[in-house]
């Protein structure tokens, strides 16, 4: 098996060419008396040259219309089922081929349509026909896979879909000639009428050996055309192809399909002289004695020597450098008027050798070859088009003359037939050679265009590659900005999860567009892209030296700032922010001062201060009584005191920052149990002072839950009793949920307790009070206690089932939960 690793990035070549001739062949016919006629030629079936009229002209839909017909009339398992079911994977398969794009599902369709023709008559004696299209199914799906990858040699997965499809390819070939083997002695016997006729067989025997040719020419295609893997391919094919013309009779039908893969083999290798060598046989008597075949000699019997033959020579002389032969043997089969024809006039491979006759020599005709590209699809459909575009990338022999004109001209012809990963890469390359010939403003349009054909094709990273390419590549364009944003979007689209080689990007990409463009149109958004970036993780320092680079948001610099302190761990760095924030931030600022006042410089606060700092920084005081309070505030939760001043509140104790603070400390008293009495007697206090001065307790809920936090649920149901029904019950439930949620498993069993309680004054049977005593069954596993669960769970299924079959099935589970 072939080193996968060894795969480099191939050129559109030559190799196009061949790949036009190997499905050029069909399969052999059933009909005994059509196997004798030789390929490409009318036969004596008149269904067999109409199916392949019809494929020809582009009329697969019909063709297999008429297979269905005829194979529905067909007797099951009988040779002229084979035959038909034969046909219509074919018709199927041309006709997925010549979709835009290729219909994946085409492989798997026709495919299956033979297997289950195999399940039912595996022993019929047509049954090797069908292995045989089988084979030929993944052929043409290694074939199509190479376009691909000659189209976009940078994505592995179309190399590896490619490989995988020649060797099952492979696999069955070498599995048939095996069976072959054995069976075609058995039926020169003829002791067993359940074989076919054995001249039938060698038929399919020497089109499984032509085929196992073809596959070595394939796998070649997938390696640098240099390379040793490629060469070792191209060489043993044409052993085998040797081999095999050593065996063929010269008037067997297939003897000049055999001729022309060796010669192929040796084009391989770039043995032009014994690929011409091995063409002679195929030529009239006078040209294939002495020398080389010349159109001046041939003339008189050209049409003695077939399209596809003719295809060969003409390749031979462009490899060769003699164009004015090349051109003679095209005017040998072309009229002028056939260069203008929309229709089929000659064979593809003749076709594609005039496309690649107008690509070679040193000064290319490029429109000329553009136009025949676009004949030849619609002479030939979709699938031909496509090797036609293919053969537009590479001009000559070297990659470095390839114009970009010609692949930007093929890429726009992908792009017609849907083929979306194709055309951008083509225009990517384009792109490239522009960009080192200095035409910037063409490379700056057709990564354009290859980013937005990356993206069609679903390739967002590669979308993204280019127009950022696109940008940093012609700054001074009027698009550029945008384009390079666009560029970072594409990677949000695509999506990451935690630190990524595609997050690393898009930071470099937002840094690059603030570093290119300062000042730009688009520096705001990417900007607040960046710091956002910086925020989700939680890199605030980051977050506030680019906020505080913009003017006139330092409030939202000094936001940041804050939460850089309270993350900072060592009281070093923690000194160093903080004299950075002062620093940079407007001297004047009142956020500045208060980010100076809410630490000690040597150890920062380290819980969420935003909304209580928010709202004292809007609080109508002077900035001294706010700095008092700030600090007094700071020596409370620092531990170093265990009072605080609330003069502070009485002022104007209605405002909404009371009540944050009273969240701020409930949460600390949750994180921290050791403090949970110093600061619950400040809560307690904070509360009672609202109550007092506002005569009323708002925001009953975020009291409460500071009560709890800090472990004064007694006191918790002192303010509960404050109110009338039915808010106190509303908010004794609320406080037992609080405790059912708490951290210690004492809260949780006075919890349920309340609970119990609550679910006593409650009607019994309703839909709320069975959801009040799920909760507490739920709670009861929550302290260990599953005994508790299942005899409350026992008990009420047994007194009461409730009718909600949701709720039926809780209890359920909470019964066995012991």
């Amino acid at each position: 098996m072939q080193c996968i690793q060894s795969i480099g990035l191939l050129p559109a070549s030559i190799r196009v060419l061949a790949i036009a001739a190997a499905l050029s062949i069909g399969l052999p016919s059933i009909d005994a008396s059509e196997s004798l006629t030789p390929l490409g030629r009318e036969t004596t079936d008149r269904q067999g040259d109409l199916q392949r009229r019809l494929l020809e002209s582009g009329l697969a839909a019909v063709a297999e219309t008429i297979c269905r017909q005829h194979l529905a009339d067909a007797k099951p398992g009988s040779d002229e089922s084979a035959t038909w079911t034969i046909r219509l994977s074919n018709a199927m398969l041309q006709r997925g081929i010549e979709q835009r794009p290729i219909d994946p599902a085409v492989w798997d369709r026709s495919s299956n349509l033979l297997e289950s023709w195999l399940v039912g008559y595996e022993t019929s004696r047509r049954a090797d026909w069908i292995r045989l299209a089988r084979a030929m199914v993944d052929f043409r799906r290694s074939q199509t896979a190479t376009l691909s990858v000659l189209a976009s040699p940078e994505s592995s997965p179309l190399r590896l879909a490619a490989l995988a499809a020649i060797r099952d390819c492979e696999d069955r070939l070498t599995q048939l000639a095996d069976a072959l083997q054995e069976t075609i002695p058995l039926a020169d016997l003829k002791r067993d009428d359940r074989l076919a006729p054995a001249a039938e067989l060698r038929v399919v025997q020497g089109t499984v050996q032509r085929q196992l040719v073809r596959t070595l020419l394939a796998r070649a295609d997938l390696y640098p055309p240099d390379s040793d893997d490629a060469l070792a391919a191209a060489a043993d094919a044409a052993a085998q192809a040797e081999t095999l013309l050593r065996k063929t009779p010269a008037d067997d039908p297939s003897f000049g399909d055999v001729v022309r893969l060796l010669a192929e083999s040796w084009l391989r290798v770039d043995d032009t002289h014994k690929a011409a060598l091995a063409l002679r046989p195929l030529l009239p008597a006078n040209e294939s004695e002495e020398g080389d075949p010349t159109p001046s000699t041939a003339a008189a019997s050209i049409w003695d020597i077939v399209p596809e033959t003719g295809a060969m020579l003409i390749r031979i002389a462009i490899a060769e450098g003699k164009r004015g032969e090349a051109q003679q043997w095209l005017d040998a089969y072309f009229q002028p008027d056939d260069y203008t024809k929309t229709v089929r006039a000659a064979p593809p491979t003749l076709d594609l050798a005039r496309l690649e006759f107008l690509l070679s020599g040193k000064n290319p005709d490029v429109q000329s070859a553009a136009d025949w590209a676009e004949a030849i699809e619609a002479r030939h459909g979709a699938f031909y088009g496509r090797m036609a575009s293919l053969r537009l990338i590479d001009l000559g022999d070297s990659g470095e003359a390839a114009d970009p004109r010609v692949m930007a001209t093929a890429a726009a012809a992908m792009l017609r037939r849907g083929e979306f990963a194709a055309a951008a890469g083509q225009y990517a390359e384009a792109a490239n050679r522009e960009a080192k010939g200095g035409e910037a403003e063409s490379a700056f349009q057709h990564r354009l265009q290859s980013g937005a054909a990356y993206r069609k094709a679903g390739d967002l990273d590669a979308a993204s590659q280019q127009l950022a390419q696109a940008g940093e590549g012609l700054t001074s364009h009027r698009l550029a900005q945008a384009a390079h944003l666009q560029a970072a979007f594409l990677l949000v689209e695509a999506g990451w999860e935690g630190d990524s080689p595609r997050q690393r990007r898009y930071q470099k990409l937002l840094e690059t567009q603030l570093r290119l463009w300062p000042e730009g149109a688009q520096t705001p958004q990417a900007r607040q892209m960046l710091s956002q970036l910086f925020e989700n993780r939680q890199a605030w320092a980051d977050a506030a030296r680019l906020w505080t680079l913009a003017a006139g948001d330092s409030t939202r610099a000094a936001s940041l700032w804050r939460k850089a302190l309270r993350t900072e761990k060592e009281p070093d760095q923690q000194a160093d922010l903080l004299k950075e924030a002062i620093a940079q931030l407007p001297a004047d600022g009142e956020q500045a001062l208060l980010v100076a006042l809410w630490g000690d410089r040597t150890v920062v606060l380290k819980f969420g201060w935003d909304a209580l700092n928010q709202q004292l920084g809007q609080a109508e005081f002077p900035a001294a009584d706010k700095a008092r309070f700030a600090v007094a505030l700071a020596q409370l939760r620092l531990g170093k005191t265990s009072t605080l001043d609330l003069d502070f509140l009485s002022a104007n104790p209605d405002k909404p920052w009371p009540l944050d603070l009273i969240d701020c400390l409930g949460r600390d008293a949750q994180q921290h149990s050791v403090d949970r009495k110093r600061l619950g007697d400040v809560i307690l206090a904070v509360a009672n002072r609202i109550a007092s001065e506002t005569r009323s307790l708002p925001d009953q809920l975020a009291i409460l839950k500071a009560l709890v936090a800090s472990e004064q649920s007694n006191r918790a149901m002192e303010v509960i009793g404050q109110f009338p029904e039915p808010r106190s019950g509303s908010l004794a439930r609320e406080l037992a949920q609080m405790l059912l949620h708490s951290d210690g498993p004492d809260d949780r069993r006075q919890g349920i307790e309340r609970m119990l309680q609550y679910g006593r004054g409650m009607k019994k049977g309703s839909d709320d009070w069975f959801a009040v005593q799920l909760e507490i069954c739920q709670a009861y596993l929550t302290v260990n206690d599953s005994q508790a669960a299942a005899k409350l769970a026992n008990y009420l299924l047994l007194t009461s089932p409730p009718s909600d079959p949701q709720q039926l099935a809780r209890l359920r589970e909470f019964a066995q939960a012991d």
